[in-house]
């Protein structure tokens, strides 16, 4: 998971934008709950999964529609 290394001080200048765009995707297609960057949105896809999808939801189409 080399996204995860980038949030972890591992970035590299050498790096292609191609390299960094296809760690993002596959940090999206493939998501870990117990390692997240948000912990409430951790918490919550654990605990209510239904309210966490309503929160997408909510959230896609405030900000990225």
């Amino acid at each position: 998971l080399v996204f995860v290394d980038i949030l972890h001080g591992g970035w590299c200048p050498e790096w292609t934008t191609q390299k960094v765009l296809l760690s993002i995707l596959s940090l999206l297609d493939d998501q870990n709950p117990y390692h997240r960057a948000n912990i409430e949105a951790g918490k919550l896809y654990l605990g209510d999964r239904e309210k966490y999808n309503e929160t997408v939801r909510s959230y896609t189409k405030t900000y990225a529609m």
